[in-house]
């Protein structure tokens, strides 16, 4: 498919600015990414595509620069659990993709990312040394599910580690470490399934690759300017927008078309 200027502007501005959020704290550059194209008339599979290719030099870079507080052994069974769990979510957004019109998956997008927020700002728990190994499952098993399905399966990871008593480089590395590992075989998991039809939005993602770089290196260094608790609720609020957004703005267009 061929793109418009409007959504080249908007892909280069929500990769830019999800960049700049996952190499500060660590995640929602899916987040804001994805829910921004939808707006823009990407389809799914496409904006899960770029996000994907933009995604992979973000966590390059996020690992590369915290690679000495990288801690393997914890993170195999995450992995393991995350790709086991990432076809799932896959056949769920083949299924969408023919069976649902755009605007409801829009809403649905919306829907997902109202609740990952109320999650995140409701879900208190004091951080321990171990977490039961049945919590692991759910939070990786997941977000396999959601990283597959919509590009947005950090939060799940993000709630597992902040029950962790864990300095916050370790979290970002971690986190890193997490996405950087699914990634590759997601994208050959989107090809396999799509085929041809995303191969342009991979081709965008690459071309769009040094965007992605100045914004996640400077990202790294609001990470070591500004409050981590000044940028995550600066997140939270343009989230909190992005979502009612997507939920309501079909309403909205599929009424003034009903309008005689």
């Amino acid at each position: 498919m061929e793109f418009t200027i409007t959504q080249l502007v908007v892909v280069a501005l929500a990769l830019t600015g999800g960049s700049i959020l996952q190499s500060t704290i660590g995640f929602a550059s899916g987040l804001v990414a994805i829910p921004a194209m939808l707006m823009a008339n990407f389809s799914l599979p496409d904006a899960v595509m770029i996000c994907l290719i933009a995604a992979i030099l973000q966590n390059l870079i996020g690992c590369t620069s915290l690679r000495g507080l990288i801690a393997f052994p914890p993170a195999i069974r995450p992995i393991a659990i995350r790709l086991a769990t990432l076809p799932i979510g896959a056949l769920l957004l083949l299924w969408t993709q023919n069976t649902v019109d755009p605007a409801t998956v829009r809403q649905v997008v919306g829907v997902i990312l109202g609740v990952v927020l109320l999650t995140q700002w409701t879900w208190r728990v004091e951080p321990k040394k171990h977490l039961h190994a049945g919590w692991e499952f759910v939070a990786f098993g997941t977000s396999g599910i959601l990283a597959g399905f919509c590009g947005m399966g950090g939060s799940p990871m993000v709630l597992w580690v902040m029950a962790h008593r864990w300095s916050a480089a370790r979290s970002r590395a971690f986190l890193f470490l997490l996405f950087l590992s699914t990634m590759i075989p997601q994208v050959v998991i989107l090809i396999a399934l799509f085929g041809a039809d995303v191969i342009p939005a991979l081709i965008l993602g690459l071309l769009l690759t040094p965007v992605v770089l100045l914004a996640t290196l400077a990202g790294l260094r609001i990470a070591d300017e500004l409050s981590k608790t000044i940028l995550r609720r600066m997140t939270y609020c343009v989230l909190c927008v992005m979502a009612v957004s997507a939920i309501v703005v079909p309403w909205i267009e599929s009424a003034a078309q009903a309008a005689p």
